[in-house]
């Protein structure tokens, strides 16, 4: 049987060495599994998912168009109505308007008048035809618009009327009025012309 001698620790030069590797070695595997990831290129679809992104970790303007597109969610339903705005300050008053006068005259179904203002010069039934009545004014006319009604009270029977500017003159009206059946008829009357003043 063979004696041994104890073992020597070895020097502290060989210490050195070797916790020198070892850090070595250690430090490189640790960066090893360190990668710096510089552009969406070097990462497959899928590889990062969304638990792995911290919140707001990511802003638009790290997103394509189309994912910003696709944030875009349909429209709520309408919230209710406001409360009603205070009433807005009263307009400033229009420009007054043109005036207007009135001129009228009930007519007989023989021409006569029963009632006019003072501006009709007279009224009364052409012969021929029959049923055309003129009247005549103090002033011009022709701007002016025209109404006329059969007169009830003086025309028993039901009829309609007509009314125009004279062709050939400014100052008068023109009147026909025909009976219910359409034709020719002498009926009484009410015309009204409502001039610009």
């Amino acid at each position: 049987m063979t004696d041994r001698k104890p073992g020597r620790w070895p020097s502290p030069a060989i210490l050195i060495s070797l916790l020198a590797i070892v850090l070595a070695l250690t430090g490189t595997a640790t960066a090893a599994g360190v990668i710096k990831i510089k552009k969406p290129s070097q990462l497959a679809t899928g590889v990062v998912q969304s638990r792995a992104i911290a919140d707001k970790g990511v802003g638009t303007k790290e997103l394509l168009p189309s994912a910003l597109g696709a944030l875009d969610g349909k429209p709520g339903a309408r919230g209710p109505d406001g409360a009603r705005g205070p009433a807005g300050p009263v307009g400033e008053k229009g420009i007054a308007g043109d005036g207007a006068s009135t001129l009228w005259a009930v007519v007989e179904p023989n021409g006569g008048a029963v009632r006019k203002t003072s501006h009709v010069e007279d009224t009364f039934n052409l012969t021929t035809p029959s049923n055309k009545y003129e009247i005549n004014f103090d002033r011009n006319v022709s701007l002016c618009e025209y109404g006329v009604t059969v007169d009830g009270s003086t025309s028993p029977f039901p009829g309609r009327a007509t009314v125009n500017r004279a062709l050939l003159a400014n100052d008068k009206v023109i009147v026909f009025t025909y009976n219910a059946a359409g034709s020719p008829a002498r009926l009484g009357f009410n015309v009204v012309v409502d001039c610009p003043t």
